[in-house]
């Protein structure tokens, strides 16, 4: 299963990750909301209740082998929990949206949904990177073995939520091996088609 998925039939070499030396300011522009103020080390210091952001990525991709199946739709959804000392927890679902060749009874749905939970530290480095890029803008970036996810979040002074999400494949692959829903059988995958993608701000 593919996840975290996003953007675009256009195919993109990824080059290699670099991390901020300064992380700047976040401030979630509302009085039920945080203020989140990160130094140049990283420190993150939080001000009134604890901000969740709610993400939904809609995609579509298809599989290559062994058997071709062409729009292939997911719906990943994140929660996001942003808390003292650089803490950022997410927690989340994979839902399967259907296909041309296999429509989404409930049943499937149930049978192929999955959930998954991580929790790091705002700036830490491994898989999952949380990153402040500037006063309202948070970027997570999931590296794979052949891909590397960006999701890009942004809040306004109306505590207005938008992500965008992007997807790179890593130097020299062509393709993504993934296991097959439902089973552990691994199989190749082209790059995600963003079919939509929204977020929502929510305090605690």
């Amino acid at each position: 299963m593919l996840d975290p998925l996003g953007l675009g039939s256009k195919q993109e070499t990824a080059t290699p990750l670099t991390r901020p030396v300064t992380l700047t300011f976040l401030r979630c522009a509302a009085s039920a909301a945080c203020a989140i103020a990160v130094s140049a080390s990283g420190a993150l210091a939080q001000f009134g209740k604890q901000t969740t952001i709610h993400i939904q990525i809609d995609e579509k991709h298809d599989r290559l082998t062994p058997d071709f199946e062409p729009d292939i739709e997911w719906l990943h959804e994140y929660t996001i929990t942003l808390s003292g000392k650089n803490a950022v927890s997410e927690v989340g679902t994979n839902s399967f949206l259907g296909s041309p060749q296999h429509p989404a009874t409930p049943g499937m749905k149930a049978r192929l949904q999955s959930n998954f939970e991580k929790s790091v530290a705002l700036g830490q480095t491994g898989k999952v990177v949380w990153q402040v890029l500037g006063p309202s803008k948070l970027r997570r970036i999931g590296e794979g073995k052949q891909t590397i996810s960006i999701y890009d979040v942004e809040i306004d002074n109306a505590n207005n939520c938008r992500v965008t999400a992007k997807y790179l494949l890593q130097k020299g692959s062509t393709y993504l091996i993934a296991k097959r829903a439902g089973t552990d059988r691994e199989e190749h995958f082209s790059l995600p088609r963003l079919v939509g993608a929204s977020c929502s701000i929510g305090s605690t």
